[in-house]
């Protein structure tokens, strides 16, 4: 599971008012991690972080389960809005207002607790609901919008696992 959220800011150009996207927070698991999972200990020095992966466009290794680009890296040129910060890299509100990517490689939609219950031990301590907890976190961090508003559109979601049944 992958999801997009996008701020919207307001810009005033000349009396006319419109809006725009200023950030994107992104939750979900390798298809839109930017880096979480080279920093979280249960999986840091993994995969991501050593060569081949980011060679193709970044030239070195950023994190990403991807020799490139992920979806969300051309969801954001597109909406021209900068890179979000890795949810695990950010200390300050400054790090999180460009926006603030919650996705963990191998993250679940599961808690931990759920998926022990059916017999499937996760490798990766992070589930959907941990996400959703750090966004909390961060709009707590970034205080209050001037209307006391919180004005996000879910631009993108896409569900792609990676279970192939034989034909």
């Amino acid at each position: 599971m992958a999801t997009a959220a996008a701020s919207l800011s307001n810009l005033d150009t000349g009396g006319d008012v419109q809006a725009r996207y200023a950030r994107v927070f992104c939750f979900g698991n390798s298809l839109t991690d930017t880096g979480n999972n080279a920093i979280l200990p249960a999986t840091a020095g993994g995969p991501s972080t050593s060569s081949p992966y980011g060679m193709t466009y970044f030239h070195r290794p950023t994190g990403r389960s991807s020799y490139g680009r992920l979806v969300i890296d051309f969801i954001v040129k597109a909406l021209r809005v900068p890179q979000p910060t890795p949810y695990l890299a950010g200390k300050t509100a400054d790090d999180f207002f460009v926006g603030t990517n919650f996705a963990v490689g191998s993250a679940t939609a599961l808690d931990p607790e759920s998926l022990k219950s059916r017999g499937i031990v996760s490798l990766v301590p992070v589930s959907l609901s941990n996400e959703t907890r750090w966004f909390q976190d961060t709009m707590q961090i970034l205080g209050p919008s001037p209307n006391g508003k919180l004005n996000v559109k879910f631009l993108h979601t896409c569900k792609l696992n990676g279970h192939i049944r034989p034909s």
